[in-house]
C-alpha cells in the first residue's frame, strides 16, 4: 500500500507542478483551471464550438512541448490554423502568403509543437513518444489526443473508448506528461438545442467517459459574439462545477484560430514572470510504454 506522502512524493518526481500561465486564458485560472504535468484532461464541447483551437491555441501559447494527434486534420488545415493565430491574419491572408511568401508562413508555425496526423494507433503514439525521447531525452510535456473517436477501434465500441480512457490516463501518471483528450458531448438530456451556446453539463458527455480524467473542460461557442463559455464541469484538485452554470467567457477570434485577453492584449508576446521553462516532464529511465509501433503520421 502506497502512503500518502510516498504518493505525493511520486507526483512531484513524475510531474505535478501546475503548466505556464497563457494570459488570454485568465477567466478560466479565475474560475480554479490549473493545468499539471502528468494529469490527464479532457475538453468537451458539440461538435464545431472550437475544441480543437483551445487545445492547439494553448500548446503554441504555452511553449510546452507537445505532441499533437490528430485524426482528422491534414497537414495543410494544421499549418494554416497556427499561422493565422501566430500571425493574427485570417485564412485568406495566410493562404495568399502561402504563395507569394511562403518563408513568412513557415517561419511563423510553432517549433514546440509536432502535429501527427491519419488514425490515432496504439503503435502510431508509441512510437512519436520514442522518436521524441531520442531526438530529446526527455518525454514531451504535454500530448493531445484529438479526439477519442479517432483511436482505433474507438469510433462506436463503447468498452474500447472506456479502455483507452484508462490507458491514456496510465500513460500521463507514468511518463509524468499531461495528456489531454477531446470528446463529443452528446445530447442526450434535450438541452442541445435550446442552450446551442452553453457549455454541455457533465451528464452529457457519452457513457461513463468522464471518470478517468482528473480535469474537465465543458466549452461552447458563441458564434454572434464570438465569446466561449467554458466550465469545469469535473476539477479533483479544485472548484468545479458539474451542471456547467458557472462559466469562464474566453475571447475567441475564431478567423483567426486564437483568442484575445480581456483588457486588450493581442496575444503576441507572454511576460518573463507567465513564461516558464519548458522542459520539466519526467527524465528518462524509470518508464517505458508498453507498446511498440511502427511510425505513422508527419511531422509539422
Amino acid at each position: 500500500m502506497q502512503s500518502v506522502a510516498r504518493a505525493l512524493q511520486r507526483s512531484r518526481l513524475a510531474g505535478g507542478q501546475e503548466f505556464p500561465h497563457v494570459p488570454e486564458f485568465q477567466p478560466l485560472y479565475d474560475l480554479g483551471w490549473a493545468p499539471r504535468y502528468g494529469e490527464m484532461a479532457a475538453i468537451t464541447a458539440r461538435s464545431g464550438s472550437g475544441k480543437s483551437t483551445l487545445a492547439m491555441y494553448y500548446a503554441m501559447r504555452s511553449g510546452l512541448s507537445t505532441l499533437y494527434f490528430s485524426g482528422d486534420m491534414s497537414a495543410y488545415q494544421a499549418a494554416v490554423k497556427f499561422a493565422c493565430a501566430s500571425l493574427h491574419a485570417d485564412i485568406y491572408t495566410v493562404t495568399q502568403k502561402l504563395d507569394s511568401d511562403p518563408e513568412s508562413v513557415l517561419s511563423a508555425l510553432p517549433q514546440n509543437v509536432e502535429m501527427v496526423f491519419g488514425e490515432i494507433t496504439w503503435r502510431s503514439i508509441a512510437t512519436e513518444i520514442d522518436a521524441f525521447v531520442e531526438l530529446n531525452n526527455r518525454y514531451p510535456d504535454l500530448i493531445v489526443i484529438d479526439n477519442l473517436m479517432d483511436i482505433e477501434k474507438c469510433a462506436t465500441e463503447y468498452v474500447e473508448q472506456s479502455d483507452a480512457m484508462q490507458t491514456l490516463h496510465n500513460m500521463g501518471d507514468s511518463l509524468g506528461c499531461a495528456v489531454w483528450v477531446l470528446l463529443h458531448s452528446t445530447d442526450k438530456t434535450g438541452l442541445g438545442a435550446s442552450a446551442a451556446f452553453e457549455p454541455p453539463m457533465r451528464s452529457q458527455i457519452k457513457n461513463g467517459l468522464s471518470e478517468k480524467p482528473s480535469v474537465i473542460l465543458s466549452a461552447a461557442l458563441n458564434p454572434n459574439t464570438d465569446e466561449m463559455q467554458v466550465a469545469l464541469v469535473k476539477n479533483r484538485l479544485g472548484a468545479q462545477d458539474a451542471s456547467a452554470r458557472k462559466q469562464a467567457t474566453l475571447q475567441a477570434v475564431p478567423s483567426q484560430s486564437r483568442f484575445v485577453a480581456k483588457g486588450g492584449s493581442d496575444g503576441s508576446h507572454t511576460s518573463t514572470d507567465q513564461r516558464q521553462e519548458s522542459g520539466s516532464g519526467q527524465a528518462l529511465g524509470s518508464v517505458k510504454l508498453d507498446i511498440r509501433s511502427a511510425r505513422t503520421g508527419l511531422a509539422l
